[in-house]
Formats: C-alpha cells, sequence, structure tokens
C-alpha cells in the first residue's frame, strides 16, 4: 500500500468516528456509541421491519439469517479459495456471536447489562473485540515462517491495523467520552440539536471552566493516540527504505529520525499530564468534575528505547558495510 493511500484511509476512518461521536448531540437517531456501530441501528431497522407486518416480518428473518452468516461465509470463501489456516476456525464462533448481538439488539429488553452505555456497548465491544483478535492471530499465522520481503509487509498491515485503532480511540471513543461528560454536567440525557448545546453552553457561564478543563483532559487523552500515528508512519516510511537499500543513507536517516520523534512524542506525552494536572489542582476551586489518571507509559519508553538501541544498530552496520566495501 503506498503512503498515500494509507494516509487517505487514516483520515476519512478520523471523519467517519468524529460523525458518529456527534450523532450522541440528536438523540432522535438511534446512536449510543461508535463501538455499537453498525449492530445497533441494523438491530433498530431489523425491529421496526419485523413489527411493519407478516411481510416486513419474514423479510427481517430473512435479512437476520443473511447478516448473521456472514462470518460463515468469508471462511467458504477462503477454503474455496485455499488460503484458510488455523485461525480461521474462530469465523463459526464470530457467525454465533453475531447472531447472539443482533438478536439482542433487536430486542434490547431481553438483555440487561449494568455497564456504562448498556447493552449495545457490550455487545458492540465483545464481537469487536473478538473480531480484532481473530484478525491479529491470522496475520501472526500467515506471516510466521515469511521471508523477511512478506515479514515487511504483515508489519505494515498490523501497524495499520495499529493506527486504525488510536484514531478510533481518539475521535470515536474518546470524543463519545467527552460528550457524555458534556451532557452529564448539562443534567440531561441529550440535546435535540449541537446548536442547542453550544446555546447552553453560552448561558451556564458558571460551568465555563469545567467545559474548558473537559477539553483540556480530551486533549490530553488523545495526545497519545495521535503521537503513536505519527510514528507509526514514520516507521512505515523507515521500512520502505530499508527495502530498497538496507545500509543506505536513506534507510539510516529514516530510522534515526523515527528515534528523534519517538523522544520527543513521549517527552510531550509526560509533559502535558504533569501540566494538566497542575493545572487542575490550581483551579481545582472553579471546576466541578476532575479527571485525576495516572499513567506509567512503560510500553512508550520500551518501545523509545528499543528504537534508539535500533538507530545505533542501522548507523553501525552501515558504517561496517562501508569499510567493508573499502576493504573489498
Amino acid at each position: 500500500m503506498s503512503r498515500k493511500k494509507f494516509l487517505v484511509i487514516l483520515a476519512l476512518e478520523a471523519i467517519f468516528c468524529i460523525l458518529l461521536a456527534l450523532l450522541q448531540w440528536n438523540t432522535s437517531i438511534r446512536f449510543s456509541s461508535v463501538i455499537a456501530f453498525p449492530m445497533e441501528q441494523l438491530g433498530w431497522a431489523l425491529r421496526k421491519l419485523s413489527l411493519s407486518g407478516a411481510m416486513g416480518n419474514a423479510v427481517a428473518i430473512v435479512l437476520f439469517f443473511l447478516l448473521g452468516i456472514l462470518p460463515s461465509a468469508v471462511w467458504l470463501v477462503l477454503r474455496r479459495k485455499r488460503k484458510t489456516c488455523g485461525p480461521d476456525w474462530m469465523l463459526h464462533g464470530l457467525t454465533l456471536l453475531l447472531f447472539v448481538t443482533l438478536y439482542y439488539m433487536v430486542n434490547p429488553g431481553l438483555f440487561q447489562a449494568d455497564v456504562p452505555g448498556g447493552a449495545s456497548v457490550l455487545l458492540g465491544g465483545v464481537f469487536y473485540g473478538v473480531l480484532l483478535g481473530y484478525l491479529v492471530l491470522r496475520l501472526l499465522n500467515r506471516y510466521a515462517e515469511a521471508d523477511g520481503k512478506k515479514l515487511r509487509h504483515g508489519l505494515k498491515a498490523l501497524l495499520l491495523l495499529l493506527n486504525l485503532m488510536f484514531l478510533y480511540d481518539a475521535f470515536g471513543q474518546s470524543l463519545s467520552a467527552l460528550i457524555d461528560s458534556i451532557l452529564q454536567l448539562q443534567g440531561s440525557s441529550g440535546l435535540s440539536s449541537l446548536a442547542e448545546g453550544m446555546w447552553e453552553f453560552q448561558e451556564s457561564s458558571g460551568l465555563i471552566w469545567t467545559y474548558v478543563f473537559l477539553a483540556l483532559h480530551y486533549i490530553v487523552r488523545i495526545l497519545p493516540d495521535l503521537l503513536n500515528a505519527v510514528v507509526i508512519c514514520l516507521a512505515v516510511q523507515a521500512l520502505d527504505a530499508m527495502e530498497k537499500e538496507r545500509y543506505g543513507e536513506q534507510a539510516v536517516r529514516s530510522v534515526k529520525r523515527l528515534a528523534d520523534v519517538c523522544v520527543k512524542a513521549l517527552t510531550a506525552i509526560v509533559v502535558s499530564e504533569i501540566v494538566f494536572h497542575l493545572l487542575q489542582l490550581m483551579f481545582h476551586r472553579q471546576i466541578y468534575q476532575v479527571n485525576v489518571d495516572i499513567t506509567i507509559p512503560l510500553i512508550p519508553v520500551i518501545f523509545t528505547l528499543g528504537v534508539l538501541l535500533f538507530a545505533r544498530y542501522a548507523q553501525e552496520n552501515r558504517k561496517l558495510k562501508q569499510e567493508n566495501d573499502l576493504f573489498i
């Protein structure tokens, strides 16, 4: 996949997640969370169709079966193309899980879940969690014994998947959490429109500092996701450069740039959290909601040190190759 297509996919996902999250402002649309999309809307549509009459009920049953059988249909296509592998048996489990998810989305009153967001969030989260696990296991199985070139393609695919997760967390889950916090602060279960919400924001001047800190908390929360997305894009560039010429100057420069950005990104994440917590302490009398998230960036630190070590190795290997070329 080219860099341009890679960035286009990420941009489209970000826009899509933002639009879905903003639907929470409108209570006339059946939408509880990004993670419940599109099963929640499909369940609502199937229920409406089923209650429309005998013909509608028959059509709803057929559509329910066709939607639920999709994972097994994918397995059948892979089998005919002789591209099945060990983890593909999970597709049949996904079929069963999809049937259960759609059934309770059609009949939400039969599934009571005492969790934030209700049954739709729980069902959607479980389904997407299993689906993501299947995709990761399939990629690992496919590239377990691959050569270097195929491994690089597999790594790029995993990095793209990871970037999609980062952007979903930033513009889907985190943005939905921000909107939920604003709605709860206003003491309402929903707003009829975004304009009405902005009007209430202007009228509630006593809450302005709370709104400001909710926005700051959102920025601090998504900053690691956005910086991680940048790091992954640079990692893909480094892989492309190494694929062209492993010991070339461009490859070494790309890895060195990646290491520098990792250090700066980790520094920005830590400093932003420190500043945010200090500001909350200073203005705690003016705000009605305090967010204290104590995070230990152990994995980013390990990743940064690994990239720094890899950059040193790349520089040393290039130097050794140049010396060998001179000797020859």
